[in-house]
């Protein structure tokens, strides 16, 4: 999650939401021994860490529940508990600089310039890696 949030910037994450995460107003939050969850789930966006004192991660939070909320909106999430599982559940997003109409261009292109040189490609699989971007990651 850390190289995801250097690398591409902002991630969504899904977190177990507790009673006294709706009274969160400062520091970093963590679930407390009276607190009880709720059903379901609760998204929000990482936008950073930190490391602590004691040297544990502590999450950059965007809540969704406005500048009335926690520390302007945002909160301070204490990582690798496993309580609130902040850590556990994230999606980033990867844009493609280009359409799906300019990739099918592209492709059709690529494989005509093959043809016309007689460098018909052998497999039936789609060969459009020459227009990755280099800063693209291929790993899941």
């Amino acid at each position: 999650m850390k190289r995801e949030l250097f690398k591409n910037g902002p991630i969504v994450s899904q977190m177990v939401p507790y009673t006294d995460f709706l009274a969160y107003k400062e520091g970093t939050y963590h679930r407390t021994q009276e607190s009880f969850k709720f059903s379901g789930y609760h998204i929000v966006k990482l936008i950073g860490w930190s490391k602590t004192m004691d040297g544990n991660t502590e999450w950059i939070v965007e809540n969704s529940w406005g500048a009335d909320w926690g520390e302007n909106g945002y909160v301070r999430m204490q990582g690798g508990r496993g309580d609130t599982m902040i850590d556990q559940y994230a999606l980033g997003m990867n844009i493609l600089p280009y359409t799906e109409y300019d990739y099918s261009s592209m492709k059709n292109m690529y494989q005509a310039s093959n043809e016309a040189t007689g460098e018909a490609s052998e497999s039936s699989t789609d060969d459009y890696s020459s227009y990755q971007s280099d800063d693209q990651d291929s790993t899941p």
